[in-house]
């Protein structure tokens, strides 16, 4: 994993050492400040320091979330019925199959990034018992097939997921699989 640096914390416009919710709102924050379509530094960057900026906030963001997390440790089973966001982020590692545990790797991508269920319902207009249960792979408390996989690919962007695609693919056949459908 790699360190964190004080441009880290710089980039992101917060005090080193700040909670997740602060880094995750500062990191919105800047993202939409230097988005293409923001007009707050339309004439101030060109595209390619713009894109440049992007890159390093990125970076930075996930340096701190990842260090954060302290991926070195087992993965939460979901067993605690809490959901904040907090220091209890320190049991967290990286589930790396997407296909086969796609609701854990959304569920890593959603504490990582600093956002509770409520929140993530708030921006989706997704209930949180079914975001719950998508992260849990409760497939009896889902809807239908094509209303599942579009709240999976919600979700995926909201986090800003490169792999939304995919990972809604994952989730709708290892669903399909689960409930004996071909």
């Amino acid at each position: 994993m790699e360190d964190i640096h004080r441009e880290d914390w710089e980039v992101l416009g917060v005090e080193p050492g700040a909670d997740l919710e602060k880094v995750h709102r500062a990191y919105h924050a800047r993202r939409s400040l230097f988005g293409a379509s923001s007009m707050a530094t339309y004439s101030l960057l060109g595209t390619a320091e713009r894109e440049e900026y992007l890159a390093r906030l990125d970076a930075a963001f996930m340096r701190i979330s990842n260090a954060a997390a302290d991926l070195t440790l087992p993965f939460s089973d979901g067993s605690d019925d809490r959901d904040e966001v907090d220091a209890s982020l320190a049991g967290l590692r990286t589930p790396t199959d997407l296909v086969g545990d796609p609701g854990p790797y959304l569920r890593h991508h959603r504490l990582v990034s600093g956002l509770t269920l409520e929140q993530v319902s708030v921006e989706t207009k997704i209930r949180p018992n079914l975001v719950d249960a998508i992260e849990k792979e409760d497939w009896e408390k889902l809807p239908a097939l094509v209303f599942v996989r579009g709240f999976v690919l919600q979700i995926a962007r909201l986090l800003h997921m490169d792999d939304s695609e995919q990972l809604a693919g994952a989730y709708i056949e290892k669903m399909r699989i689960e409930q004996g459908e071909d």
